[in-house]
């Protein structure tokens, strides 16, 4: 029986603290690949449209039977608009041209935008519209300003990724068989998917870190009026939470179920 009135094994332990396992890590290299492939769809793709619509600047005029096929602008962080679609001319008896677009520009709108098929017949071929010719200079400027956030993004997407991995195997190596101690953590913070706490370090200093966890996942409370949770650490470098099921710990079941009820009585809601 532990200090806290808790059976708690006095043998090495191995734990599995949560958002440190192989699924956060391929999680993590999965943002990395999203982010950078978006980054690098922002900025590639405009340039031939951008290249095109300079050349019908001032020429393009709008085509009569031009029509526009699952148009759509939105706006994105309240300034940054996209605008894509398919454009049509011809049919009825002429070649039909078909040309997907999608723009890129900053603008405070409020509302719906419309916009008109344009084309200059010296041009065969390509199609664009009113609308992302009267914002070609805001278009020029906004892939002038992206174009070195890609690689910004990119290398910190890798760093990012990468101290997620490295935080990941020190976690996994100071809880790794090693006989445990159950020490509190008060929570500052506790969500569906995160709990922020602080537990006193080797040297006595507090010490803040969140933690990812399941959803609906409960901590085990041991003091609701000081917001104060079980959790388990080696020497202090790191002290991991524990949930109500116990299942972030190699307890065999005779240790799990006398484990579990010897824990005090939880409330009824947290937090």
């Amino acid at each position: 029986m532990s200090d806290h009135g808790i059976a708690f094994p006095d043998r090495p332990l191995t734990a599995k603290p949560p958002g440190h396992g192989v699924g956060a890590t391929i999680f993590a290299l999965f943002g990395v690949v999203l982010l950078f492939g978006g980054g690098l769809l922002i900025t590639i793709q405009p340039i031939h449209d951008l290249l095109a619509d300079w050349q019908v600047l001032e020429t393009a005029r709008p085509v009569a039977d031009g029509r526009i096929e699952n148009g759509k602008c939105t706006t994105h962080g309240g300034v940054l608009v996209s605008c894509s679609g398919t454009l049509i001319a011809g049919g009825r008896g002429t070649p039909e041209v078909r040309q997907d677009v999608n723009d890129y520009f900053v603008d405070f709108h409020f509302g719906d935008y419309s916009a008109e098929v344009m084309a200059d017949p010296a041009v065969p071929g390509h199609l664009t519209t009113d609308l992302a010719l009267s914002k070609f200079w805001n278009r020029v400027a906004t892939y002038a300003v992206s174009v070195p956030l890609v690689p910004a993004l990119g290398i910190g997407s890798i760093f990012y990724a990468r101290n997620t991995w490295r935080d990941g195997m020190a976690t996994r190596s100071a809880l790794r068989n090693k006989v445990l101690q159950l020490a509190p953590l008060r929570v500052e913070a506790c969500g569906q998917k995160a709990w922020q706490v602080v537990g006193a370090g080797p040297d006595g200093q507090a010490v803040r870190r969140k933690w990812s966890v399941p959803a609906r996942t409960k901590p085990i409370v041991v003091d609701a009026g000081r917001a104060l949770i079980l959790g388990v650490t080696a020497d202090g470098t790191v002290t991991m939470p524990l949930d109500l099921k116990l299942k972030w710990l190699d307890l065999t079941r005779a240790e799990r179920d006398a484990m579990q009820r010897s824990l005090p009585p939880q409330p009824a809601k947290w937090p």
